[in-house]
């Protein structure tokens, strides 16, 4: 017969017990984080995204800062052939 193992009661700010009355789905998905382990993965995840998130954000800035000088420069060479 396989014992089945108990998993640990966290009790902490999102835990039923603890008077904030907020338990119940929330308490148990937190539980289930630090039990099991799946919120580091999920970390790490969102970590990637925000760095990735970052670079594509900094790539987009410097890439639009040499258009825009390109278009400025093709600008300016249009309006002094105009004026000639």
């Amino acid at each position: 017969m396989a014992v089945r193992r108990r998993r640990p009661r966290i009790v902490g700010a999102f835990s039923s017990s603890s008077g904030i009355g907020i338990g119940g789905r929330l308490d148990k998905l937190i539980q289930r984080f630090i039990v099991e382990g799946i919120g580091a993965t999920k970390a790490e995840y969102a970590l990637l995204a925000v760095l990735i998130a970052v670079a594509v954000i900094g790539a987009a800035t410097l890439f639009g800062t040499t258009v825009n000088s390109k278009f400025e420069d093709q600008a300016a060479a249009v309006a002094k052939a105009g004026a000639t």
